[in-house]
């Protein structure tokens, strides 16, 4: 693990997605129960209805994954990683504002299915991008450091969440949630737009990213 994380944080593009990555999935683990309980107790919806908000969004998911190489081989990897990473930190923030009516049960479905296809199209674009720009005698390091890290981060997010959902509410806990993941989108590697994974790619021996491992 402490080898993978060298690699990362010797690599400028996946030390800044390793980060980004990081926020993303903490705030969405930490949405679901939050999301729970204004859907059901500050909305009053049934749980019926609350399987159906979170239900029919995952068809969404689906779908992003089956276009996203489509849309990778029309707009190009970094473009298609970039894009839908930043358009899948957007919609957390139309929750809170959802009304206890049948409208707002829509536009939760709507910003849900929104969320997860853009991550559809991102998780392929990113999984893609990590291996081409990893020599394959790190790559298993650097999963396992990813993942490692992403079990530590979710956890701390959930509970933070929570104290801040039991002081203000759920709404307010959820605007916190949804202003990380928009200020995520900055610290994406915007400079890397027009890179390719192969300028990204170093196994030489006294590279930063490989020395020690």
């Amino acid at each position: 693990m402490t080898a993978g994380w060298r690699h990362i944080a010797a690599h400028p593009v996946l030390r800044v997605l390793f980060v980004h990555a990081l926020l993303f999935g903490g705030c969405i683990m930490a949405l679901t129960p939050l999301i729970a309980i204004l859907i059901l107790r500050d909305l009053g919806f049934s749980p019926a209805q609350y399987g159906l908000a979170l239900g029919v969004p995952c068809a969404a998911g689906v779908l992003g994954s089956l276009l996203a190489p489509r849309i990778i081989a029309t707009a190009g990897l970094m473009p298609t990683l970039l894009v839908a990473g930043a358009a899948r930190c957007l919609w957390m923030a139309v929750l809170p504002f959802a009304p206890g009516t049948p409208a707002g049960l829509v536009l939760i479905i709507g910003a849900d299915a929104a969320l997860l296809w853009c991550a559809g199209v991102f998780n392929p674009a990113f999984v893609t991008y990590r291996m081409q720009v990893t020599a394959d005698g790190y790559l298993a390091r650097v999963a396992a450091a990813w993942a490692v890290s992403s079990k530590v981060a979710q956890p701390a997010v959930i509970a933070a969440a929570g104290i801040a959902a039991a002081a203000l509410g759920a709404r307010i806990a959820l605007l916190a949630l949804a202003g990380v993941l928009l200020a995520s989108i900055v610290i994406l590697p915007w400079t890397a737009w027009r890179a390719t994974p192969a300028d990204h790619l170093d196994t030489r021996s006294d590279s930063p990213a490989v020395k020690g491992l």
